[in-house]
C-alpha cells in the first residue's frame, strides 16, 4: 500500500495540537483526555479523520470511555454530521445534563 506523504505531514500537525501524547491507529479511532486540546474549543470533543484513521481529544478523563465506545461502533468517517450527532447523543447520555441541558460532565 502507498504512503500519502500529505497525511504523513498532517498527522504530526495534528497530534500535536491534541495537547496530550496521542498517535493515529490503524483504521480505527484513537481517544485521549485533554484539557488543552487545540483541535476544538474548551469543553468540546474534537475529531479528526486523515485516510482511515482518527484522533479525538475529549475535555475530561471520564469522558474518555464513553466516547471510546461510541467511537468503535461507527466506522472513522465519523466526522460527517449524521455520526458526530450520535457519539454526541451517547456523550450527553451517559455524562446527564444539567439544569441548563448541557452535559454536566464537560461544563
Amino acid at each position: 500500500m502507498d504512503v500519502d506523504p500529505l497525511l504523513d505531514r498532517a498527522r504530526p500537525v495534528w497530534t500535536g495540537l491534541a495537547g496530550t501524547p496521542i498517535g493515529f491507529p490503524t483504521r480505527h479511532v484513537a481517544v485521549a483526555a485533554s484539557a488543552n486540546s487545540s483541535m476544538c474549543p474548551p469543553g468540546w470533543v474534537g475529531i479528526v479523520a486523515l485516510g482511515d484513521a482518527a484522533i479525538c481529544t475529549v475535555p475530561t478523563d471520564d469522558l474518555v470511555d464513553v466516547v471510546t465506545r461510541a467511537c468503535h461502533t461507527l466506522p472513522v468517517e465519523i466526522t460527517s454530521t449524521a455520526y458526530v450527532l450520535r457519539v454526541g447523543t451517547a456523550v450527553v447520555a451517559a455524562a446527564g445534563t444539567g439544569r441548563d441541558g448541557w452535559p454536566t460532565s464537560a461544563c
